[in-house]
């Protein structure tokens, strides 16, 4: 028989592929090559195209020609054309990238007219069956674990934990404000699927040994209702979470009250809930489990079912009872090859069941500890069980242990073969991100996304991977497509945590802080305590960042208590971390030093190693701003040690730019040098704005302490650009003090006043005491250059008041130290005597050289006021000599300027000239203006 001409279609063939354009198939042989739509859409692009350099831009116009999308969508498309087609990384045999001009099809492709086969027909079944609502996505972000194989939810990072209150309501969809959502990507309408939360089953025996089963009935009834995905699960992290805010305790059935507060929690149709009993049968024991489904909705039990059957054969229990209530929600059976791979998502013992089951239980209840330790077990018991091996490497990362969890991860993916394709895309998305091959992870999360768009866990953990990878823009594009889902899905609180997240990602604090007020907003309609907490904690980091320490404060404070109550320890002391470091900021060292004493104490009894890290890191920090410095560096080396054993590179830069701090004040500018531009060198690496722009202003102090100030002046501008970029007034205002003190050496006096002046009003903004005192003695020194002690000696007594009452006794020292010098300058010898005595008693007890040289200079120049020109002598002679050690040009050369005073007081004119002379060209060269004009007016007051 004649074929038909509708019935012919051009195909093209290459290599051992073939593509159908119209139905958009792959296969290479008869197997069929799983791509997304777009996918293969581009693949058809370009063998059209084949002939020429289709650039970029005209690829982005065919694919996407009504919406706007980042260049990456087009970059991570041929990513997976290129890995399904098998070309390395080094041949790129099929997909050719000229640079500068775009993409070409190289290999050879032969077009062929074929007439539908039976077999091409049978493909396209199953693609319509396996995609049946693939959408147009681009972009995503949170992190909630899909089922049970996801990420740890990103609250407690490094040194806090985030989140807001206040009155921000997102806008409806057709009124969304392009500012806070960017590009807008068009989405066909999502068909949600029916959901279905099962909350557990009690045990009616009361038999301890029987208790595991309450998990792992739910977890098994979980994953035969979501073979076919037919219908949408709720997470059990979830539903462990939706527990502590609506308790349903020992109840078989739910008020109508209760399944509408579900509903709102979850955003969940159906609730399945129950209890199960032991039966004795002569030598078997039966259980004998009791279901019921009731509709969330419309507040009414649906369906009540018992089946009963043997212990050791819980799958047919379970497959019986699943087919009840698939058969109550009009979803249809399973196929036997469903079955097979719901039974490989089991363990294959009774015991790795158990301990499976309790491993679980103790993750949902933020016991990562106890989990790691009944994991391994499973693990030890059935080695084969993929999905304990990616519990394990969950329980590992919530430790902190990078390492061994993407050693767990790569052993899940490794034996998850058997699984279903929605579990092996999980769990190797999970193994690409932790082995950081992002490109890889981010396309795994957008085709499960693509899949299935009805699902926020896929599109929240595609969007915090597109964060992670610095793709912060397509990850708001993606927090924008959940936007545009149906009621309730787009009203969850944790697409605004993700717009936090993605908006942290891009330093953009300002927008990030708004998204934490939406997500308060919305965790509260939802009646979720723990996503408020997750919300506070963002809003805090934000807030901070922003400069507005008390609204940190407060946020920090409400999360925490909030995580408490919730059962979440881990996430409490990281909010208690960050209200350590933010009274720190205050001045409150001794409130700050109880906080991270009991913040250690809380990380090391749960065994968090990254929060244990980090907050001995912040402890370190507060310890040099109080001059424990030999204690500063135990804390900081001991987070440098865990860090590197983590392979954190953004943590090991931190501290290594503060153990050069500590270094610095130790008297080793070289050394301090030596790892700072490691940190900046790792800082640009990873795309940290905010740890560059930190680091930069640090290298700017210690070349500064070198005597090389238009180097010191640069990194200063760089840190400046840098900080008013991201809107961080803290460092603003410590790039302001660094500036005005190198323009003070440089004798730019107005200039500098004006750096000072304004860098207290900054710290006035954001409340930060010790900055402000810090600030106050800054400008106390230009106004005594300028001429004006009286004026500046309220501002050093204030200055020295603050850091007396911390305990900071370098910083006071400090303080006394100029003190000391206006009241010379205002003629107040004995007074100036005492001032400098009390800075020289102080700096010996902070072990900072630095301040050791202010004090010492202080203490020879109140000498040489009160006629003790050897006693005067003897107070320099070991700052000269260290100068020079440290090569610090700025103090050697006041102390030489001062040494040359004292030289003229002895009526020792020739030695007093030889200095100054020298003094002057030196200081010249260096560009220390101030002190070359001091030194030239007491050449001209020689007598010649």
């Amino acid at each position: 028989m004649a074929t038909k001409p509708s019935q012919i279609k051009h195909l093209y063939e290459f290599g051992p592929f073939r593509l159908d354009p119209q139905r958009r198939l792959l296969t290479r042989g008869l197997a069929l090559v799983p791509l997304t739509p777009k996918v293969i859409e581009t693949l058809v692009v370009l063998i059209e195209n084949r002939d020429r350099v289709v650039s970029k831009d005209d690829l982005m116009r065919m694919l996407w020609p009504d919406s706007f999308v980042e260049e990456s969508n087009l970059s991570q498309n041929v990513f997976v054309l290129r890995k399904a087609l098998g070309a390395s990384p080094q041949e790129r045999r099929y997909i050719l990238n000229v640079p500068g001009l775009g993409y070409q099809f190289t290999e050879a492709v032969r077009e062929v007219e074929e007439a539908q086969l039976e077999t091409t027909q049978e493909l396209a079944e199953t693609v319509r069956s396996e995609s049946h609502a693939v959408t147009r996505v681009v972009v995503e972000h949170v992190v909630p674990r899909k089922g049970r194989i996801g990420i740890r939810m990103g609250i407690a990072l490094a040194m806090t934990a985030l989140m807001g209150l206040a009155a921000l309501v997102y806008r409806s969809r057709s009124g969304r404000s392009p500012e806070r959502t960017g590009a807008v990507v068009s989405l066909p309408a999502v068909k949600m699927r029916p959901s279905v939360a099962v909350l557990g089953f009690r045990n009616l025996s009361g038999r301890e040994e029987t208790k595991w089963l309450s998990v792992a009935l739910a977890e098994m009834l979980n994953t035969e209702l979501a073979a076919g995905e037919h219908l949408r699960i709720i997470p059990g992290e979830q539903i462990a979470r939706a527990s502590h805010d609506v308790p349903w305790g020992e109840a078989d059935t739910l008020a109508k009250d209760s399944l509408m507060r579900l509903r709102s929690n979850l955003g969940t149709d159906y609730v399945a809930l129950g209890s199960y009993t032991i039966l004795e049968d002569g030598n078997k024991r039966l259980i004998r489990l009791d279901l019921r489904l009731q509709d969330a909705v419309a507040g009414e039990t649906v369906a009540e079912d018992a089946v009963t059957g043997n212990e050791a054969d819980l799958f047919d229990l379970i497959s019986e009872a699943g087919s009840r209530m698939r058969e109550r929600l009009a979803v249809g059976n399973i196929s036997s090859e469903q079955a097979a791979q719901m039974r490989s998502s089991l363990p294959s013992s009774p015991k790795a069941a158990r301990l499976y089951a309790e491993g679980l239980a103790k993750l949902e209840s933020f016991d990562a500890l106890a989990a790691r330790d009944l994991l391994e077990k499973a693990t030890a018991a059935d080695p084969q069980h993929a999905l304990s091996h990616s519990e394990l490497a969950e329980a590992w990362l919530e430790l902190g242990y990078d390492t061994k969890a993407r050693e767990e991860a790569a052993k899940a993916f490794g034996l998850s073969h058997n699984l279903s394709r929605e579990e092996q895309l999980s769990i190797e998305g999970r193994y690409r991100e932790l082995s950081n091959d992002l490109p890889a992870a981010i396309e795994i999360y957008r085709t499960l996304r693509n899949f299935f768009p009805d699902d926020l866990g896929y599109a929240l953990r595609l969007a915090s991977a597109q964060s992670r990878s610095g793709q912060g823009r397509d990850a708001l594009q993606t927090v924008a497509l959940m936007r545009s889902l149906p009621e309730p899905a787009d009203r969850d609180a944790r697409i605004d945590i993700a717009e936090a997240s993605a908006a942290e990602s891009l330093s953009d604090f300002r927008r990030s802080q708004q998204a934490a007020v939406a997500a308060t907003a919305r965790a509260d309609t939802q009646g979720s305590h723990l996503l408020l907490a997750a919300a506070k904690s963002r809003e805090a980091w934000a807030s901070m960042r922003l400069g507005d320490p008390d609204r940190a404060f407060a946020a920090y404070s409400k999360a925490r208590e909030l995580w408490i109550a919730g059962g979440n320890q881990r996430s409490a002391a990281a909010a208690l971390s960050g209200i350590a470091n933010l009274l720190g900021d205050k001045g409150d060292f001794v409130g700050a030093r109880k906080a991270f004493d009991e913040a250690l104490l809380e990380f090391r009894k749960i065994g968090d190693m990254g929060n244990l890290a980090s907050c001995s890191h912040n402890f370190g920090v507060l310890l040099t701003n109080q001059g424990d410095l030999p204690q500063a560096r135990t804390h900081l080396e001991e987070a440098l040690s865990i860090q590197r054993a983590m392979n954190n590179e953004r943590g090991v830069a931190s501290d290594l730019d503060d153990i050069g701090n500590v270094m610095l004040s130790m008297g080793d500018p070289a050394g301090a040098l030596r790892v700072k531009e490691q940190a900046l060198e790792t800082f640009q690496r990873v795309g940290n704005k905010f740890g560059e722009g930190v680091t930069k202003l640090n290298i700017g102090e210690v070349l500064f302490a070198q005597g090389r100030l238009t180097d010191a002046r640069g990194k200063y501008d760089e840190a400046m650009a840098i900080a008013q970029k991201l809107g961080d007034k803290r460092g603003i205002g410590y790039c302001l003090v660094d500036i005005a003190g190198v323009l003070t050496a440089q004798d730019r006096l107005d200039e500098a006043r004006t750096a000072a002046e304004r860098s207290i009003e900054i710290r006035k903004e954001i409340h930060g005491e010790v900055q402000l005192a810090e600030s106050r003695i800054r400008l106390a020194e230009i106004l005594l250059e300028q001429g004006k002690p009286a004026e500046a000696e309220p501002l050093a007594r204030s200055a020295a008041d603050v850091f007396d009452k911390q305990n900071a006794s370098g910083d006071a020292s400090l303080s006394y130290a100029v003190l000391a010098h206006l009241l010379l300058a205002e003629g107040k010898t004995q007074e100036a005597q005492a001032s400098a005595n009390r800075g020289r008693k102080l700096s010996q007890a902070s072990g900072d050289v630095w301040m050791r040289f202010e004090s010492a200079l202080a203490a020879a120049r109140a000498d040489e006021a009160a006629g003790k020109l050897s006693e005067a002598r003897k107070e320099l002679a070991p700052i000269l000599a260290q100068t020079a050690e440290f090569g610090s040009a700025g103090y050697g050369l006041e102390a030489r300027l001062l040494q040359g005073e004292i030289a003229v007081k002895s009526v020792q004119f020739s030695l007093a000239r030889a200095e100054l002379t020298a003094v002057k060209s030196e200081a010249q060269s260096k560009d220390f203006r101030l002190i070359a004009r001091k030194a030239i007016a007491e050449l001209a007051d020689l007598p010649r």
